[in-house]
Order: structure tokens, then sequence, then C-alpha cells
């Protein structure tokens, strides 16, 4: 499930979102984005053929990342964002567990990852708890795509364990951003900063250096 134009759609999305000062520009990018990919890779949903309760989940992140926007700042809304992370460790093993493991299954996981980061950055932005540079982590996979697509490499950078946990790690950190009367909130805001880049610089490096 790739395709040249996603990044840039995101893109585009995430700008009329800051310009508009409003989540649904970049809400409805990702979205319609995705199902149009999904509807196009029908046939690898899953080995059987089927959608797949494992696919189902991940649509059902994709969504409560959304939901995210809707809720006020607040305890419950540190609370669906560390609900969205257990569940990120849940699809891919329901997919193992009915043997449904797919290309499209995987890429749906990692898109759903990035729409998680980004929306988490936006959140801590627009609520005062950091600058306009805890957008960076946010914006990351979808620069690092685009620059894919206007300059491909020979070699693209594998997902590796260490960036699981470095997601992982730095989605934790913007989780706790957002939990109120946190006064590191800017500091957590700063490690996932840090974190997110440094992974994926060494994925520039992996991409364009290493050969």
């Amino acid at each position: 499930m790739t395709a040249t134009w996603y990044p840039f759609t995101v893109l585009v999305g995430a700008l009329l979102s800051l310009i508009l000062a409003s989540a649904w520009p970049v809400v409805g990018a990702v979205i319609a984005s995705l199902l149009a990919l999904s509807a196009s890779a029908r046939t690898a949903w899953t080995p059987s053929g089927e959608f797949g309760w494992a696919n189902s989940l991940t649509w059902a992140r994709v969504l409560l990342c959304a939901l995210l926007f809707a809720l006020p700042a607040g305890p419950g809304l540190a609370c669906l964002a560390l609900l969205i992370l257990i569940l990120d460790a849940a699809d891919g093993a329901l997919a193992r567990l009915h043997g449904s493991t797919s290309s499209y299954g995987a890429a749906l996981d990692k898109e759903c990852d990035a729409f998680f980061m980004l929306a988490m950055c936006l959140l801590v932005w627009w609520q005062g708890l950091a600058g306009p540079w805890v957008l960076i982590p946010g914006l990351w996979r979808y620069v690092y795509g685009a620059i894919l697509v206007l300059w491909p490499a020979s070699t693209i950078a594998p997902r590796s364990t260490w960036a699981r946990y470095v997601f992982a790690a730095a989605s934790l950190c913007l989780i706790a951003s957002l939990v109120p009367g946190n006064r590191a909130s800017v500091w957590f805001a700063a490690a996932a900063t840090v974190g997110i880049s440094a992974s994926f610089v060494r994925s520039l490096y992996y991409s364009f250096l290493r050969n």
C-alpha cells in the first residue's frame, strides 16, 4: 500500500490545519487518502482476501486518532492517547495469531503510527505546552516520504526495532506532556522531538549516505 502522492497530500492537509487552526484539513487528508489506498489494495488485505480483525483494529486506531482532536484538554485526552498506543501492539499480535499478516496491514499500521504522532504534536502545540518546534516529530514521516519521492534512494532504511522503541518512548513523552498540571511538559516534548529526529536522520543516512 504505497503511493507517491500520499506524503504530499498529508503535508498539504497539515499546512491547511496550521493556517486555519483547525484539525479537520489534516484529518480529512489522512482518512480520505487511507481509504483510497485501502480500496486500491483490495487483493492484498490479508492472505485469505478478507479484511481481517487486525486491519479493522488498526482502522479503529486511525479513527481514535481523529477523535483526539474532538476532546477537550484534560486527563481524558491523555488516557485516550495512551489507549491508542496500547492498541498499537495489539493489532500486530492479532494478525500473527490469525495468520493474517500482510504488507497492507504493515503499511496501514505504519501510517496510523505517523498520524498518531502528528496528532499528538499538533495537540501539544495548540494547547501551548511547547513551541512550534514540537511539530517536527509529527512531520518527519511525511517529509521523509516526500524526499524519497523527489530523490529516490537505492536503499530504503527498514523499520528497525530501535525505531519502534524510539516511537514508543516519544509517544509516551507526548502523552506525558498532555497530562494536566505537568510542569515538565516542554521537556517531555523536547525529548520526543530529539528522539524522533534522531531516528529519521538515521534513516536518511541509511538511505543516501551509507552506500
